[in-house]
C-alpha cells in the first residue's frame, strides 16, 4: 500500500470525528487516479470523492487533500511544518477574523481540516479542501506573464483580500492584531544567511547591465550594498508598517490563482489558494511581487495605473468610504524584484529541471544554477524591472 493510501485511510476518521461532514456520519471515497498536482512545489496532493453517509442519506463531495512531500530534501530544505501550520491558521482563526459578507468565500475554496500538531512528524500533516476544478476554475494556460483581463481581475481579488483587513481593523483592532501574532515568520534568519551568495547574485542580475551601461550607476550601485547584509535587507523590506499593514497571501502569483473561463474565454472569476506563507506586511510588498512576476514590461508600461486603480477598486468594495493609501512601493517593492530575482527567470526556463535533483545540490551549486537559469531572457526580464523601478521612483539606496 502506497504511503498516501494509508494517510487517507488515517485521514477519513479525521474527517468523521470532526463533524465538517456532518455529525456521526461515515465517509468513503474513490481516487480520482488521473489528476495529480500542476506546479506543485513543497507538497504532494491527491484527489478524491468522498461519499459521505449519514443514515440513508448520502451525499458526494469533490476534495483536494495536501500532503507533506515525500521528499526528505525538501523538508530539510525550506520549513514545511510551519507552512501547513500557517496554512491551517488562516483557514481556520484567521480568515473568520477577516471576512465580511461572505467576501472570503467569494475569494477561495472551502475548508474542511487541517492537522499539523508541533510535535507531531511531518508525515502525518495534512489540509483537506474543496476541489474547485469541477466548478471550471483552472490555472491560467500561461505560465509566467499574464495578460491584462487576467491582471486586472487578480488585482481586484487581491483588493478584496486587503480589503478584509482594513474593515477588520476598524471592527476590532484588538482581536484583529492579537490573531494575526499567530502567523510564523515566512523568512528564517540562518536561512537567508545559507542563501546569502544566491540572493546576492541573483538580484546584481538584473542591476549590473544597468550600471555598466551608466544608467543610474550610483543610485544602483548603493543599492546593491543591501545586498552584503541580507538578513537586515529582507527584514526591513518585510516589515510591517502601520497603518497600512495588511495580511498578504504572502505567494500571490499565478502559480497560486485558480481562473474561471466564460463563453468567450476570457476569465470571469477567480479564487485564491496555497495560504502557505501568508504575511502581515504593507500591501506593497504582495503587489510589487505579483506585478513584475506576472505582467511582461509592454504591459506594465500600458496598464501599470490601471492595474492599481483595478486594486484600489477591490478595496473600496470592501471599505466603500476609505481613503485607499497608495502603496509604498519606494520602501517595499524590493521585496518583490528579491523573489523575482530568482523565481521568474526559474518559470520562464525550467524545462528539463527536475526538482529533487536541484534541491540535493549544495547551496553553491544551486547559487549558479539560479543565477544564471533562463539565460539573455531571464537576465533580460529582471533588467526591465528595475528600469521601471527607475522610471517610477521605486527604488531607493538604503532600506532600514
Amino acid at each position: 500500500m502506497s504511503r498516501n493510501s494509508q494517510l487517507i485511510g488515517w485521514i477519513l476518521p479525521k474527517l468523521e470525528e470532526s463533524g465538517c461532514f456532518g455529525v456521526g456520519c461515515k465517509i468513503g471515497y474513490q481516487r480520482d487516479v488521473d489528476r495529480s498536482g500542476e506546479d506543485q512545489f513543497a507538497s504532494s496532493v491527491e484527489f478524491l470523492k468522498l461519499i459521505v453517509k449519514s443514515g440513508s442519506d448520502i451525499r458526494n463531495y469533490e476534495v483536494v487533500i495536501k500532503l507533506q512531500t515525500n521528499s526528505q530534501l525538501v523538508w530539510d530544505v525550506i520549513k514545511p511544518k510551519v507552512q501547513f501550520q500557517n496554512e491551517i491558521l488562516m483557514y481556520s482563526k484567521i480568515f473568520p477574523v477577516l471576512d465580511k459578507d461572505e467576501i472570503i468565500k467569494e475569494l477561495c475554496c472551502k475548508y474542511y481540516l487541517g492537522i499539523a500538531e508541533t510535535d507531531a512528524g511531518l508525515e502525518k500533516d495534512f489540509i483537506v479542501l474543496e476541489d474547485l476544478s469541477d466548478q471550471g476554475y483552472k490555472l491560467s494556460s500561461e505560465k509566467v506573464f499574464l495578460d491584462y483581463d487576467h491582471c486586472a481581475l487578480a488585482m481586484r481579488a487581491i483588493g478584496k483580500f486587503h480589503g478584509l483587513s482594513y474593515a477588520a481593523k476598524q471592527r476590532d483592532l484588538n482581536l484583529f492584531m492579537s490573531t494575526v501574532s499567530k502567523l510564523q515568520s515566512k523568512w528564517d534568519d540562518n536561512f537567508i544567511r545559507t542563501w546569502k551568495d544566491m540572493f546576492k547574485l541573483c538580484g546584481s542580475r538584473g542591476v549590473l547591465p544597468l550600471i555598466e551601461a551608466n544608467y543610474s550607476e550610483n543610485l544602483l550601485k548603493e543599492f546593491l550594498r543591501n545586498y552584503e547584509d541580507p538578513v537586515k535587507f529582507l527584514n526591513a523590506l518585510a516589515a510591517s508598517e502601520e497603518p497600512e499593514a495588511v495580511v498578504c497571501h504572502g505567494d500571490f502569483c499565478r502559480n497560486n490563482v485558480f481562473f474561471h473561463y466564460g463563453k468567450d474565454g476570457g476569465p470571469d472569476g477567480i479564487k485564491l489558494f496555497d495560504f502557505q506563507t501568508p504575511m502581515y506586511a504593507s500591501p506593497a510588498t504582495e503587489l510589487a511581487f505579483f506585478l513584475y512576476m506576472n505582467t511582461s514590461q509592454e504591459l506594465r508600461n500600458k496598464h501599470w495605473d490601471d492595474l492599481l486603480n483595478a486594486y484600489k477598486d477591490g478595496v473600496k468594495s470592501v471599505v466603500p468610504n476609505m481613503n485607499v493609501p497608495e502603496p509604498n512601493f519606494k520602501k517595499f517593492a524590493a521585496y518583490g524584484y528579491i523573489i523575482c530575482s530568482y523565481f521568474l527567470p526559474f518559470m520562464m526556463d525550467n524545462e528539463g529541471v527536475v526538482l529533487e535533483e536541484l534541491i540535493a545540490l549544495n547551496p553553491q551549486e544551486q547559487t549558479r544554477i539560479f543565477s544564471s537559469i533562463g539565460g539573455e531572457k531571464g537576465t533580460q526580464a529582471l533588467v526591465d524591472i528595475i528600469k521601471h523601478f527607475l522610471e517610477r521612483d521605486y527604488i531607493q539606496a538604503s532600506y532600514e
